[in-house]
């Protein structure tokens, strides 16, 4: 590391310095970091991208953005765009195999900003003590906290890996239904007894029961044999025995014992 260090600052840059980064957090927010160093100042540029953006394009965002921020300047003959992502200098390199929009963006301020300075992409290794790219990787990661002000929309990719994200976090939150054991996704009840007793109690917990039967899209229960007063709907077959719901999952034994008492079997 010191090596390199020594290296890179021993390097003869021209006057205009731009370094770019990108970053993401845990939460895929994301943002792009520019350091622009001139003559006689230098400029600080931080930005927030959409969230679940790359930090691939958030590294192509900040070059596109330096260019775009120095064709407003007068600055030197010569402008060095200094990149810590080896991927993003090769994508561009690239240049007739390119087709994101901010990829082709960039290539034009480049075409434009050629015609009267000569630009050179210049691949510097990361975290190694430079201030410039430093600060770059600084201030992309306070981008991320930045207001969301970015006009770029995610890119197919992007999309799918964001729906990806969703799905799985939606996996992994438990369902909100009663019957439902909450203790992890794909959990169900855990019934230390025959085949028989588990199927009852499962029934009877999610509502799938015998007496269940659907007519024009309406639920139909047959009449209690117990009472002969009202559907057996689950609830009621648990009022009719004593029971209360809660008891399905601390006393699975004794629902099950009760109902077979009582002669409610076929109905469960």
């Amino acid at each position: 590391m010191i090596y390199l260090k020594r290296q890179c600052s021993t390097i003869h840059f021209p006057i205009l310095q731009i370094y770019t980064d990108g970053s993401k957090d845990e939460q895929n927010s994301c943002g792009s970091g520019i350091f622009i160093k001139a003559p006689n100042c230098s400029h600080n540029i931080k930005i927030r991208n959409s969230d679940f953006c790359s930090v691939f394009r958030s590294e192509l965002i900040a070059i596109d953005e330096a260019l775009r921020i120095i064709k407003t300047m007068t600055y030197p003959d010569e402008i060095w765009i200094l990149c810590d992502s080896r991927s993003a200098i090769q994508h561009l390199s690239d240049w007739t195999n390119v087709g994101d929009k901010t990829s082709v963006s960039i290539l034009k301020n480049l075409k434009e900003l050629s015609q009267q300075h000569e630009i050179y992409f210049q691949w510097i290794p990361s975290h190694i003590g430079l201030f410039g790219n430093d600060t770059a990787d600084l201030l992309a990661k306070e981008g991320v906290t930045e207001n969301l002000m970015s006009r770029r929309t995610l890119t197919f990719s992007e999309i799918f890996s964001k729906t990806k994200s969703l799905i799985q976090e939606l996996w992994k939150t438990p369902p909100t239904h009663p019957w439902y054991n909450r203790q992890a996704p794909g959990g169900a009840l855990s019934i230390k007894a025959d085949r028989v007793v588990q199927t009852t109690i499962s029934r009877l917990a999610s509502g799938h029961i015998r007496g269940l039967s659907f007519n024009l899209g309406q639920k139909i229960y047959e009449n209690c044999t117990k009472c002969n007063l009202v559907q057996a709907t689950p609830d009621h077959l648990l009022f009719c025995a004593g029971l209360e719901r809660e008891d399905i999952y601390s006393s699975p034994l004794l629902v099950y014992d009760f109902l077979r008492t009582l002669g409610l079997m076929n109905l469960v």
